[in-house]
């Protein structure tokens, strides 16, 4: 492995595909509905376009995780890297708060179950609030919930969309 740089650098292609839509995460967020599966197929092509090797919704039972049901938002195959399972978050201000919580909570416990150091487990959360109420309780609510897997890296600020913050944490 070749360190974190080239790790956090292969995630940051996604985030950028995402800062690349910040127009339009700023309007699907106004709608209060969940976009979260538009933002994983974003995020899968981008990778494609990258030549990171994406496959979508990867089950955990191949990733080692046995008996576990469940399916992962992205795995990508970067070349000379170890590979990167991916769990995409969406929170803004018509997310209801306890439900997309534990949801969030249940992502990180999916990564949880990947034993060995064959993969790095990152959660991404795009925190789109908009209002100051919602975005002051995500911004509370992911950090307490990585308190322990810090460093969080935080990829953007877009201004004129008032999009705050793209966080990833490896896990």
């Amino acid at each position: 492995m070749n360190g974190n740089n080239e790790i956090w650098s292969t995630i940051k292609v996604v985030a950028d595909c995402w800062q690349e839509h910040a127009a339009r995460i700023a309007v699907f967020a106004q709608t209060t509905s969940s976009f979260e599966e538009w933002l994983n197929w974003e995020a899968y092509y981008a990778s494609l376009k990258a030549n990171l090797n994406p496959e979508a919704k990867s089950n955990y039972g191949d990733l080692g995780a046995a008996d576990f049901q469940k399916q992962a938002d992205l795995r990508l195959r970067p070349p000379n890297q170890p590979e990167i399972i991916i769990e995409v978050g969406l929170t803004h201000d018509g997310t209801m708060r306890s439900k997309w919580l534990e949801k969030l909570k249940q992502d990180r416990a999916k990564l949880e179950h990947i034993a060995g150091d064959k993969f790095v487990r990152v959660q991404m959360v795009i925190n789109a609030c908009q209002q100051p109420e919602s975005l002051t309780y995500w911004n509370i609510a992911l950090s307490e919930l990585h308190a322990t897997t810090l460093p969080q890296v935080k990829y953007w600020f877009d201004e004129a969309h008032n999009l705050h913050r793209i966080f990833a944490w490896k896990i």
